[in-house]
């Protein structure tokens, strides 16, 4: 994890020195290790290094071509190193000079010179970049193809303005960017469809979206996707224990990939399937020490430290854990809120801001995270592929089994199931039937200006995969909310000099497992099947065949019930004067009731109001635009 930033005129005026030293120092905290500027006329890089692999303890950045003069600016991990020096050899390791390992920035940039734009086609790994090719005058930008590294930009008076984060962007034109309002109300319903990966809650900044690069050349700025998830391609072996062997093989490839550090590493677990199969794993590969951290609650769901000393004895690794009680959720939200740059923000989020602190007191610069196991690895299409393929016979046990594993009722499942089946456009008339589209809480004339009923009749994705399986673990692996989220957790890790890395959202492991087919995923109703199978000997045991999961629910409830029962309640406080614009109030104010007499399936409505109302009080009252 590193900053970017960078100023591009097209028009031929130079680029302001101060305004970039100012975008570089608003994100200066991402990092500490060594800042560098480099503006010639019209165009302006600057970079702030945090030193995480060995290889980064050389670089220095902006990086120049001494041939091409091309300069680069990259934040992030390459993962492919030995694949890409052996197709670069001549341009690495010049004929006759002794051989040197290249840092990633230096493969990057030497990619360029040998594939042009195409060459984030060539690169594995997290990164986002931004290289000035002063020969054609074009300015290219690339995020990796999961989107992991942050990049946004803003495009306005024949000027590109590029930061690995939002704030740096907010002033740079004179004109403070005003909400998105459509991306405020699919928030609130949590509808995003395909396009908003592309989008900010700044209506003037977007983000790039993952897997594509960005050209600005001849006053021309365009955007291309150089990569994504075929859905035709499918995986086949003759035998059940193939796929095992492949996916353990891959897990192995990318857990070296992702330890890949020049100080100890950390690993957040949880004690579940997911983060064990990283400690575990991170413990067998890595050539530093691994630290382990975990958190817990004060309700029996949610204190999970006797699976987690479990792994943590096991693999021999120091155990740090931390208490999550969040008392006072509205805590310095604000401030948060202005940090997060958006409104989705989790309510035990100080919770991050302590682990962070911690790491770095324990000398790690890396954590690993279990996040995305859960979206590529389970099967939650697995009773729908049952009626699909014509075995109806196998539902009712299967979902026992199924459900028993999640520690959940089966008819949540065979619920989901009828849900998968149906049509899209039935689906839109059941949300029309049962909670209305626009819902009797919001505000029925902007959310049918802006759209909603049109886009809740789109389906979530368009790609056609062979089973539920594989498309609903496409849609939660690559659903623009979950990289919301993420990205969230990026920044706060960020802002403690701490990179989190995500080793099931590495795309060869995303690409395996969307290609498997459904029978293959799921054995007898057993979630995570393979990769169960592909822990055994690596896991302890008990924590291999663990049923059921850690559960926090009760705690966030019992947050928003203390913030409901205030008078006024703070879904209606208003707190910004701008909430009526979203929000029809009598109906807030009986969603609020039913939260309180129990219907916490409201839980994530609830504290959405919350958030986005003090996000608005921070950027659009008392702030820039008050």
């Amino acid at each position: 994890m590193s900053g970017i930033s960078a100023i591009f005129r097209t028009d031929g005026r130079e680029a302001d020195p101060v305004l970039l030293r100012q975008m570089t120092d608003t994100i200066a905290r991402r990092g500490p290790d060594g800042q560098g500027l480099w503006i010639d006329g019209a165009i302006g890089l600057a970079h702030n290094l945090l030193h995480t692999t060995p290889e980064s303890l050389s670089e220095k950045q902006p990086l120049v071509d001494s041939e091409t003069g091309c300069r680069l600016i990259f934040d992030g991990r390459v993962d492919n190193r030995e694949e890409l020096v052996n197709a670069l050899r001549d341009w690495v390791v010049p004929q006759g000079t002794q051989y040197h390992s290249p840092t990633d920035p230096d493969l990057v940039l030497q990619a360029y010179k040998k594939w042009n734009t195409e060459c984030p086609k060539k690169i594995l790994g997290e990164f986002a970049f931004v290289l000035w090719d002063p020969r054609s005058r074009r300015l290219f930008c690339a995020r990796d193809r999961m989107g992991l590294r942050l990049l946004h930009y803003r495009w306005s008076d024949a000027t590109l303005w590029v930061s690995s984060e939002i704030k740096p962007l907010l002033d740079v034109n004179g004109q403070y960017p005003e909400p998105d309002d459509e991306m405020i109300l699919a928030l609130l319903l949590r509808e995003f469809r395909e396009g908003d990966e592309g989008r900010t809650f700044f209506r003037d900044i977007r983000r790039l979206p993952p897997a594509h690069t960005l050209v600005v050349e001849n006053g021309q700025l365009r955007l291309q996707r150089y990569w994504a998830i075929d859905p035709t391609h499918q995986t086949r072996y003759s035998r059940q224990e193939e796929y095992v062997e492949r996916l353990l093989a891959l897990f192995k490839e990318v857990m070296r990939s992702c330890t890949r550090s020049a100080f100890p590493m950390g690993v957040f677990l949880s004690g579940g399937l997911d983060s064990a199969s990283v400690a575990c794993m991170a413990a067998k590969l890595s050539t530093v020490p691994i630290k382990v951290f975990t958190i817990y609650g004060d309700h029996p769901d949610s204190d999970e430290r006797r699976w987690a000393r479990q792994v943590a004895q096991a693999i021999r690794a120091e155990l740090s854990e931390f208490h999550s009680a969040c008392l006072n959720p509205l805590e310095d939200l604000d401030d948060d809120l202005d940090r997060f740059e958006c409104p989705v923000v989790a309510l035990n989020r100080k919770l991050a801001a302590e682990l962070g602190k911690l790491l770095g007191s324990r000398g790690c610069r890396a954590i690993l995270s279990g996040a995305g196991g859960d979206q590529i690895l389970d099967e939650y299409g697995h009773a729908a592929d049952l009626v699909k393929s014509l075995r109806p016979w196998r539902i009712a046990s299967d979902l026992r089994t199924f459900a028993a594993d999640y520690g959940a009722d089966p008819w949540s499942f065979a619920r989901m199931a009828f849900n998968n089946i149906v049509p899209q456009i039935f689906k839109y008339w059941g949300k029309h039937i049962v909670r209305g589209v626009p819902p009797y809480w919001m505000n029925r004339k902007l959310a049918l200006e802006m759209g909603l009923r049109e886009r809740t009749r789109r389906p979530r994705h368009t790609l056609r995969f062979p089973s539920y399986s594989q498309s609903i673990s496409y849609l939660e692996t690559f659903n623009p909310y979950h990289a919301l989220s993420m990205e969230v957790d990026e920044r706060s890790a960020a802002r403690q000099g701490v990179e989190v890395r995500y080793p099931y959202l590495d795309s060869r492991l995303v690409e395996f497992m969307l290609s498997i087919p459904p029978n293959v995923r799921t054995v007898g109703g057993k979630r995570k099947y393979l990769l169960r199978r592909a822990m055994e000997g690596v896991l302890p045991e008990a924590t291999r065949l663990r049923q059921g999961k850690g559960d926090y629910t009760d705690e966030v409830d019992q947050s928003l019930l203390s913030l409901c029962r205030r008078i006024p309640p703070e879904p209606l406080a208003n707190s910004s004067g701008r909430m009526e614009r979203y929000l029809d109030f009598e109906g807030t104010g009986k969603l609020v009731e039913k939260f309180i007499r129990g219907k916490y399936d409201f839980r994530h409505t609830i504290w959405l109001m919350i958030t986005i109302d003090r996000w608005l009080l921070r950027h659009w009252k008392g702030g820039r635009n008050a």
